[in-house]
């Protein structure tokens, strides 16, 4: 330390300011683009993550109200003066399935019970979604084997309401 400032005192006076100037700026560039930008970028990055967050949340409570009213739609009131075991048999009969004929049945605790030896997988997810939306008929259980046929499974569903 004591040869840098016996080097310092023996530049001209104007040399001396240049180096302090020079020093400065250094030092104000250095504190400037490692300090104050990264602490300043950071800043905007949690501002937007809070705004983003915040977003969220009110999506989520918007979706939460929307859960909340469908799920007070879809009750057993839904299948009217029919019972859940004609309810479905006849959307099997006359829906999208209505080509794959399945075992319909009642089964313990007003739930029913379903199975297809052969039937197309998406078209038993359609039908499941219909029966959901329509009806309020929920699945209960689902046995799902694929068969060597492309699309084809074999299934057994319990449906509860």
């Amino acid at each position: 330390m004591k040869a840098l400032k016996d080097w310092f005192e023996h530049l001209s006076v104007r040399e001396q300011w240049i180096t302090l100037g020079g020093g400065s700026a250094t030092l104000l560039v250095i504190l400037y683009f490692f300090i104050w930008t990264p602490f300043a970028n950071k800043i905007v990055e949690l501002q937007q993550d809070s705004q983003d967050n915040h977003e969220l949340a009110v999506w989520m409570e918007t979706a939460e109200k929307q859960l909340a009213a469908t799920k007070g739609k879809a009750t057993k009131a839904s299948l009217g003066n029919q019972s859940m075991l004609t309810v479905v048999d006849n959307s099997i009969k006359q829906g999208i399935l209505k080509n794959f004929p399945g075992q319909v049945s009642q089964s313990q605790d007003k739930k029913v019970q379903v199975k297809f030896a052969k039937v197309p997988f998406d078209n038993t997810i359609t039908w499941l979604i219909t029966l959901w939306k329509d009806y309020g008929i929920q699945v209960d259980s689902m046995t799902i084997t694929p068969l060597a046929e492309k699309g084809m499974v074999q299934a057994t569903l319990t449906l509860k309401s």
